[in-house]
């Protein structure tokens, strides 16, 4: 096993592991330190991403399991530090609120969200969100699987925190986009494809497969959640 790339993997693991507790943790005065700090990581990783296609041409079984490792925890983090993950919010319904109200405040808070990314961050995502389609479609190959990747269940529980960021992300302006951009820089639209592939990878899975009811699962707090953002109501308990 290569030494240079455990070493590489161990790193990432643990930047991971500490992003994700500290960025679950309530706000202090370190978080925009680590923040900046993380993004400037990943800045220096995005070029190589994904891994497993871009580097080391020659590896064996256990450092293509290595790659493959990295590459979730890399998208892991990109998609928890994506600009506006978290700041798509919308008021409460109130009873005089008709459908074209709720569009109009759900747009609102989709263009909050957008305000202040760079291209370089949104480019980055579109990537990982690209490679989470590939891998619940059974695209991604390695040595070992070059039919396709089989995605495990303890796979499928690791992306599920990667997926859920990836769908809480605006979808891109209908109008910037047919505007201001030719169509090789149109923007991705990352909820729609994150979305699809799931769906899809899920109506794929057979019916004694140990991952079609965590699948199920999933997709149902998902449409349950979408429910309530659409609504404007408060979770159940």
């Amino acid at each position: 096993m290569d030494v240079h790339l455990q070493t590489l993997s161990a790193i990432l693991s643990f930047c991971s592991l500490l992003g994700l507790t500290a960025l679950r943790s309530p706000a202090n005065d370190q978080t925009p330190a680590l923040r900046s700090a993380l993004e400037l990581m990943l800045k220096h990783m995005r070029p190589y991403f994904p891994f497993s296609e871009k580097t080391f041409e020659t590896r064996s079984g256990r450092d293509e399991a290595l790659l493959v490792k990295m590459e979730l925890d890399y998208a892991s983090l990109t998609s928890l530090l994506a600009p506006g993950a978290s700041a798509v919010s919308v008021p409460p319904r109130t009873k005089s609120d008709g459908p074209k109200d709720r569009a109009k405040a759900l747009e609102e808070a989709f263009r909050r969200a957008r305000r202040g990314v760079s291209e370089g961050k949104r480019r980055g995502i579109e990537e990982v969100a690209e490679w989470v389609a590939a891998l619940l479609s059974g695209e991604r190959s390695t040595l070992a699987s070059p039919l396709g990747v089989n995605v495990s269940r303890e796979s499928y529980l690791d992306i599920r925190e990667c997926v859920w960021a990836l769908l809480s992300l605006p979808p891109p302006s209908a109008k910037k986009a047919a505007a201001d951009m030719d169509d090789d820089d149109e923007p991705l639209d990352v909820p729609g494809l994150v979305w699809a592939a799931l769906v899809d990878h899920y109506l794929r899975l057979g019916s004694t497969d140990p991952v079609k009811k965590l699948a199920l699962e999933f997709i149902g707090r998902l449409c349950l959640v979408g429910n309530i953002l659409l609504a404007g109501s408060s979770p159940p308990v």
